[in-house]
C-alpha cells in the first residue's frame, strides 16, 4: 500500500495543469485501496496467513472461522458504486467551474492576442 501511495503521489506531482484534482484522486485511490484492503483482512482472516501457518494453528486447535469473501466482495461493489455517485455529484460540479472559468493558459492566450 505505502508503494501504491508513493507512485500515486510522484505521478500526482508530475502533472502541471489541474495538479490539485490529480492529488486529490491520487488520494482518493489510496483511500479506496487501503478500504478494500481492510474489508478483505475483516471478511477474510485466512487469506492473511500464509498456509504453513493456517496448518501450524489447526494443529494447535485454533480456529479461525469462515471466511465471508462473497460479503466482502458485495461491499467493496457498494464501496466503488458510492465512489461513482460522489464523483458524479462532485464531477459535474468541477465541469460547471471549469466551463464557467476559463484555465490561466487559455487566459494567458486571450491576453497575448
Amino acid at each position: 500500500m505505502m508503494a501504491c501511495a508513493a507512485v500515486f503521489g510522484v505521478s500526482a506531482i508530475q502533472v502541471k495543469q489541474d495538479s490539485l484534482p490529480a492529488f486529490t484522486y491520487s488520494l482518493h485511490t489510496f483511500l479506496a485501496i487501503t478500504g478494500m484492503f481492510f474489508v478483505i483482512l475483516l471478511f477474510c482472516r485466512k487469506a492473511i496467513y500464509h498456509p504453513d501457518d493456517l496448518a501450524k494453528a489447526k494443529d494447535h486447535g485454533v480456529d479461525l472461522g469462515k471466511d465471508s469473501p462473497a460479503l466482502a466482495a458485495v461491499l467493496i461493489a457498494l464501496m466503488m458504486i458510492a465512489y461513482g455517485c460522489y464523483q458524479g455529484v462532485v464531477g459535474s460540479k468541477h465541469m460547471q467551474n471549469n466551463q464557467a472559468e476559463p484555465s490561466s493558459e487559455s487566459r494567458a492566450v486571450k491576453t497575448a492576442e
